[in-house]
């Protein structure tokens, strides 16, 4: 568009004066006119998003790198929490978690920029039939980075939680989220040395139901309640150098550099789907992503029954384990358990 200046105007005035008079006003005019145009097509192009689809959920993501829908296609039900953000990348740097600031989109490759770091991410997006998958493939500089965290992915989901697995549902539809890698850790980086926050069982006023103890996590943050709703997160951090962290009520804890390829490779899958079809969903993951399978006589873990059979807990030796094993047979039970590592 090409703005004339006010003297190229023909201007129907009886007196050059009133001419001289109108000048600096219509400057101010198409100065303003010209702001206001560039204004519009700014905002306009922030709002376009982008859709990835699975057969039920249709995620979008905005022009600055955030979730706008998380919608289940067979009810039209939008399950994105309302007015707070919900990024789909976050980075970690100089101890302070950043979001996007835009993103730009190219076939399946997302490039999130984060200004106040002055860098970009690539992503790869990946739409795989009942799930879809995002993989972190390229960051412009590592140096500083702590980590990165997928999400949190925020959902007016409430009623149920799976913290541990990283499943939120109501009685309609599901939203869930699953790390593809080992150096992918399904929670919210809460604590430097990875561990999760959990609660004293015998806080509670029952062994039961425990909505009335703490409100604390039990065993895990993939998934964790929240005034909204839910809020789904994995994440992955640089172990490229040692670092100090506080661990086991000891302040100075060394954690030692590792090489597990660094953060390029963070992989989550995220899914939408009815209740009943979860565990089919999550199967589908881990046999199509490669991921381990476990299965007891021939049926997968999480469908066995035997799974959830119940198990003797004792602390035995290697010169007392024949008599824990005795014990257990003597009480009718398969399974014993030890709460520490062991070397054979």
């Amino acid at each position: 568009m090409k703005v004339r200046e006010p003297e190229q105007l023909t201007l129907k005035c009886p007196e050059k004066r009133k001419y001289r008079e109108l000048m600096p006003v219509m400057k101010i005019f198409f100065k303003s006119s010209v702001a206001v145009f560039v204004t519009i097509v700014t905002l306009f192009s922030c709002s376009h998003k982008q859709i990835i689809e699975t057969g039920t959920l249709s995620f979008g993501i905005g022009g600055d790198g955030r979730i706008t829908q998380l919608i289940d296609k067979t009810t039209g039900h939008d399950y994105l929490a309302p007015k707070v953000n919900s990024p789909l990348l976050s980075i970690k740097g100089g101890g302070k978690l950043h979001e996007p600031s835009s993103v730009s989109v190219s076939g399946s490759e997302l490039t999130f920029s984060f200004r106040e770091l002055n860098l970009s991410a690539r992503v790869t997006a990946e739409e795989k039939g009942s799930y879809m998958t995002f993989e972190l493939t390229e960051l412009s500089d590592t140096g500083g980075i702590e980590l990165v965290l997928w999400g949190p992915v925020k959902t007016s989901i409430g009623r149920t939680i799976g913290e541990t697995i990283g499943v939120v549902r109501d009685s309609s539809f599901a939203i869930g989220i699953q790390a593809l890698n080992p150096k992918t850790l399904g929670g919210y980086p809460e604590n430097d040395d990875d561990s999760f926050t959990g609660y004293d069982i015998f806080a509670t006023t029952s062994l039961v139901d425990v909505a009335d103890s703490v409100n604390i996590l039990y065993r895990g943050n993939t998934a964790k309640p929240e005034s909204y709703g839910s809020s789904l997160n994995a994440y992955t951090r640089a172990r490229n150098r040692e670092r100090i962290v506080s661990s086991m009520q000891n302040d100075r804890y060394t954690a030692p550099s590792f090489s597990d390829g660094g953060l390029i490779g963070s992989k989550v899958a995220i899914f939408g789907c009815r209740p009943d079809e979860v565990l089919s969903v999550i199967e589908n993951i881990e046999l199509t992503e490669g991921l381990p399978h476990p299965e007891l006589d021939g049926i997968w873990a999480k469908r066995s029954p035997r799974a959830v059979s119940a198990y003797l807990i004792q602390d035995f030796t290697p010169e007392n384990y024949r008599e824990a094993i005795e014990l257990t047979r003597k009480a009718g039970l398969k399974y014993l358990y030890h709460g520490e590592p062991f070397s054979t």
